[in-house]
């Protein structure tokens, strides 16, 4: 008598832990479906933020070489500051400041160069030579600025219109 009790508890035992161990079975797989949907919305909200973002931003940005160039300087000398008439910039516009040469950007693009000039907005109206394809020119009034400015390498943004 006392081994059959023996016997039925540890059934008893064996049923409960069987019992129970489904139990947690049943109640991990809900779990991991809920981590499942939560990370689903995480990346859904994730996904709206970044496209809101883009769009609040209104440009992107290329990394790119920055020098200055002065063709309407008395000292410019062409072929170095400008090829043809200093006066006109490749796109036929007058040459004045604030008018940027680059190879990778269309004619009419807006550009700010902040790390450099804040919230100065640039427009592309000249070329370079072909040599330069990740350069942006900057037409200053003088050689002094320009050469001031040098070479240097900076975050440019290319706005959206």
């Amino acid at each position: 008598m006392k081994y059959l009790l023996f016997i039925l508890l540890a059934v008893i035992i064996l049923l409960g832990m069987l019992t129970s161990t489904v139990g947690d079975a049943e109640v991990i797989e809900e779990e991991v479906e809920e981590i499942k949907v939560e990370e689903e919305i995480e990346e859904e909200i994730e996904e709206e933020i970044e496209e809101e973002a883009v769009e609040e931003v209104g440009f992107t940005t290329r990394h790119s070489r920055i020098t200055g160039y002065a063709p309407l300087d008395p000292r410019a000398k062409e072929g170095m500051c400008y090829s043809g008439n200093p006066n006109v910039t490749a796109s036929g516009s007058q040459s004045r400041e604030g008018i940027v040469a680059t190879n990778y950007l269309p004619f009419g693009t807006k550009i700010r160069i902040p790390e450099l000039f804040g919230d100065r907005v640039f427009i592309v109206e000249d070329r370079m030579s072909s040599k330069y394809q990740n350069t942006i020119d900057i037409l200053f009034d003088s050689q002094d600025d320009a050469y001031n400015l040098g070479v240097r390498w900076a975050t440019v943004e290319i706005l959206d219109e």
